[in-house]
């Protein structure tokens, strides 16, 4: 059986936890900035009101059908950012992630994936996590690789916020 992980996960900086109904207000701020949508593939632009509030409350369902584990990045308390896993066609693990701008660059994302990813491999047991960074990306495509995933392919990518499909780098990390 597929553990669905309800706790935190603990890292050098961060705590990396389910999201709470508390969060919403503080994720509908930072996802909701044009400039973190856009490399985003799920988040639309301009972000509706009361959008995360809706998908934060369906987050228990998706944990208990094992289809996706999202989880909030917390830097003292305070949302900074998502992270998750969602399971795909034939079972394979997709990882997605965003900083919130006024934390970017100070390297949330990779101590993030890194926690989500051995998560994934470890408790979920998969085989291979995949991710991808927009082509123009080039900070997400170093987290990725950073944290050991390896590039495969380029192809394209439905972009929400965009409203268009974009270039989008692929990447892979397996367990051996």
């Amino acid at each position: 059986m597929t553990k669905t992980r309800t706790s935190e996960i603990e890292t050098e900086r961060l705590i990396v936890r389910p999201f709470q109904a508390g969060d919403a207000t503080a994720v509908q701020s930072l996802c909701g900035d044009p400039t973190v949508a856009r490399m985003t593939s799920r988040i639309p632009s301009p972000l509706p009101a009361g959008h995360t509030a809706r998908w934060i409350a369906g987050h228990d369902a998706l944990r208990a059908n094992a289809r996706e584990w999202p989880f909030c990045i917390t830097k003292d308390g305070r949302p900074i950012g998502s992270i998750g896993l969602r399971r795909g066609a034939g079972g394979a693990l997709a990882l997605g992630y965003w900083i919130g701008a006024p934390y970017w660059h100070r390297g949330y994302a990779t101590e993030a994936t890194r926690a989500i990813a051995t998560y994934g491999l470890g408790d979920l047991a998969a085989e291979m996590i995949h991710a991808g960074a927009y082509i123009e990306n080039d900070a997400s495509a170093r987290v990725l690789e950073k944290c050991g995933f390896r590039y495969t392919h380029t192809d394209e990518q439905w972009c929400e916020a965009r409203g268009e499909t974009v270039a989008c780098r692929r990447y892979a990390k397996a367990t051996r």
